[in-house]
């Protein structure tokens, strides 16, 4: 690779081309080396990968987000009885049995 000129790097640098790319720029005066430079970097342009999508950041995620200011886990426990249409009276749990009622397991023969 042939190396860059004095008046290809200050082209380069004019444009804000890379050193590495200044032997690349063709021409004979500093008008045809600019005009270069801008055909190559509207060559590479065109194969610029996009630019990254910014960071997600903390917000809204759905419609029970609003600033109602009750985001504890009680608070959603109620909001989920609520549109599930469970009462307190489904809560209630039934009585325990005792461990020994609860299996069918019988020793020997009995």
């Amino acid at each position: 690779m042939t190396e860059a000129t004095p008046e290809q790097l200050a082209a380069a640098q004019r444009k804000g081309i890379d050193v590495q790319h200044a032997a690349r720029l063709r021409g004979t005066t500093a008008a045809e080396l600019d005009s270069d430079a801008d055909a190559f970097l509207a060559e590479i342009a065109a194969y610029a990968p996009p630019p990254p999508a910014p960071p997600r950041s903390g917000g809204p995620r759905g419609v029970d987000t609003g600033g109602s200011g009750s985001r504890s886990v009680a608070a959603g426990a109620d909001l989920y009885r609520e549109r599930h249409g469970i009462t307190d009276e489904d809560d209630e749990q039934p009585p325990a049995r005792q461990w020994w009622r609860q299996t069918t397991y019988r020793m020997g023969g009995w």
